[in-house]
């Protein structure tokens, strides 16, 4: 049985990644340094390029996963903002989402205006606003469709 990965996250218990890469850009981005680590192993050769340049690329075997069957969180997307995500991939996680409803499962995003509506629907779906500056909470951030906010990398003093 292929299960979840733990997380070291304190807030989340597993993480499920069945997108790599974003197309935002951020400088300071976690996640695309990792990734370009990533592209010189031998495991991820088939997606040396997209792991170098970031470019979002779908691993359908992440969907394969299983959870436990306590309920727990699951952080979904650490690797890449859905918001870039092509609609084939957000319909097959959905598809994974609704096999688990007695699981919560977080979406943390940069950009909620491109956020599918489909995502408000799941009950068992929590999404995030990630915000690093003032400008950011008062611009970015509708909080009627946000669960949580991530307050990471902090760019100035809030």
């Amino acid at each position: 049985m292929n299960k979840l990965n733990k997380t070291k996250i304190e807030t989340f218990d597993y993480s499920l990644n069945p997108v790599i890469g974003c197309l935002r850009g951020c400088p300071y981005c976690y996640a695309r340094n990792m990734a370009k680590r990533w592209s010189g192993m031998k495991q991820f050769a088939e997606h040396k390029a997209e792991l170098k340049n970031f470019t979002p690329f779908f691993k359908p075997q992440e969907l394969e996963r299983v959870p436990p069957k306590k309920p727990c969180s699951i952080f979904v997307g650490s690797m890449s903002d859905i918001c870039y995500w092509e609609n084939e991939w957000i319909k097959k996680t959905l598809e994974y989402i609704k096999q688990y409803p007695q699981h919560t499962f977080y979406f943390l995003t940069k950009s909620l205006g491109r956020l599918p509506a489909i995502m408000y629907a799941y009950e068992n779906i929590k999404i995030g606003l990630t915000i690093n500056t003032n400008k950011e909470i008062y611009h970015r951030c509708n909080w009627q469709m946000v669960d949580f906010v991530s307050i990471e990398p902090l760019q100035e003093k809030i």
